[in-house]
């Protein structure tokens, strides 16, 4: 019985961390940068990343098309 629930968690688990926001595009700005990633209304929304014409890159959360604080930029 506890192997069931631990089971079940974990499926549950999983299918919470993979709920998407949208469909995967590619989006390419006039600045030179490059958004790949979830897209819902128009909007980034859900995991995506953008990749500026600098070359610097931002991985992570997008809501409401706005970057999310918890996510990672390297250069």
């Amino acid at each position: 019985m506890k192997l069931l629930t631990s089971t079940a968690l974990s499926l549950l688990l999983m299918s919470l961390a993979s709920v998407s926001y949208g469909q995967v595009e590619t989006i390419n700005y006039s600045d030179g940068g490059v958004y790949v990633g979830e897209v819902r209304n128009g909007q980034r929304n859900g995991q995506g990343t953008y990749t500026y014409a600098s070359g610097s890159v931002y991985v992570g959360e997008y809501r409401d098309g706005e970057r999310d604080v918890h996510s990672l930029e390297s250069q």
